[in-house]
């Protein structure tokens, strides 16, 4: 066999390090900077994720309907709270009216999925509300429901599912008024 020709000691090294098919510490390195870098950009990346789902997942911070009749706009909102929902029903009119709303005759009903409905009413009496020129009333009704059955927030993708929630508003009387809102 032919004695194999001898090089100066660096290319020796690099040879060995070939031949055993070791990486140079030059290489090593490197390797090692893009594997932080790649996990880096895994877990931004990832959270980025969670945070733009649990966005589109959040309830809106305030759902509104509007409805205009005989020249009276019913305007029937609600607000996520931490104990239940916040309902609002606001009367505006350009001209000065008076409405009567008889106890019982403006209800809410809330149908939440897997839990069933309830039905509430905002608490009216047989007086007049007075609407002036360019402003307005409002009426305001809480239903207290558990944190469990409202749609869940934070960073619960695929630990729970979402429930979808109904708000029905039903005024009785000549017209009939429905509003349904979802949260």
């Amino acid at each position: 066999m032919p004695e194999r020709t001898k090089y100066s000691e660096t290319i020796e090294k690099r040879l060995a390090q070939i031949q055993a098919k070791a990486a140079s510490p030059e290489t090593e390195k490197k390797r090692n900077f893009s594997r932080i870098i790649l996990l880096i950009n895994i877990v931004l990346l990832v959270g980025v994720f969670f945070f733009a789902e649990n966005m589109k997942r959040q309830p809106e911070q305030y759902n509104e309907q509007k409805v205009a009749v005989a020249g009276i706009t019913y305007s029937f909102s609600a607000v996520t709270s931490t104990k239940g929902y916040i309902f609002s029903l606001t009367l505006a009119s350009s001209e000065k009216r008076e409405i009567i709303f008889k106890p019982k005759t403006v209800s809410v009903n809330l149908c939440v999925e897997g839990s069933g409905c309830t039905t509430r009413y905002f608490p009216t009496s047989d007086e007049p509300l007075v609407i002036d020129n360019g402003s307005s009333e409002s009426l305001y009704l809480t239903i207290e429901h558990p944190s469990d059955s409202r749609r869940p927030s934070g960073l619960t993708y695929f630990f729970t599912k979402k429930r979808r929630v109904d708000a029905k508003l039903l005024i009785s009387g000549d017209p009939e008024i429905s509003l349904e809102i979802d949260l």
